[in-house]
């Protein structure tokens, strides 16, 4: 404070080290977002990179969709659109994989999901509705769209003999 450069504490090797440290996390972390882009589309991730090519332009959007822990641990979900073709952000018609935390599918679970936009208050939420169950944890959505362009949340409420328990998928269209 008196005019004087701060020095750090640390010994010379300390610093070096936080300094490798640092540089290490930067490389992992380039490298996991060059991955997700590369395996963009082939279901295999629990985040999915998805590109659309608009009018001349390409929007991308990133999501995590697949494997969703619930708040209390109680479950892991998928939401997957069931339209395999076409771009995630116009499916209408999606399936929820629902299983316990152990991996066993959730059978007779009763689900409420909601979908919104948490930046733009002018998108109404909309609530759609399980329309049937397909066996083995996996549950039919109709009614789930994302009309605008921006970050979306989707919370799905889980009531099943295991527990009562919820989670929330988040897409950036």
């Amino acid at each position: 404070m008196n005019g004087q450069p701060l020095q750090s504490n640390r010994a010379p090797a300390r610093r070096v080290r936080w300094t490798l440290d640092i540089s290490i996390m930067m490389a992992v972390m380039g490298f996991a977002a060059a991955s997700v882009t590369a395996t963009a589309g082939d279901g295999a991730s629990a985040h999915t990179a998805h590109t659309a090519h608009t009018a001349g332009a390409t929007t991308v959007a990133f999501s995590r969709l697949s494997a969703i822990p619930s708040h209390n641990g109680i479950y892991r979900a998928s939401l997957v659109p069931l339209q395999k073709r076409g771009r995630t952000s116009e499916a209408r018609t999606w399936t929820v994989e629902l299983q316990t935390a152990t991996g066993l599918p959730v059978e007779n679970a009763t689900l409420a999901l909601e979908s919104w936009m948490p930046d733009d208050d002018g998108v109404p939420t909309t609530r759609p509705r399980v329309t049937g169950y397909l066996g083995q944890g996996r549950y039919r959505v109709d009614g789930l769209g994302f009309t605008g362009h921006g970050w979306w949340n989707v919370r799905l409420q889980i009531e099943a003999s295991v527990g009562n328990d919820s989670l929330a998928f988040n897409l950036v269209r």
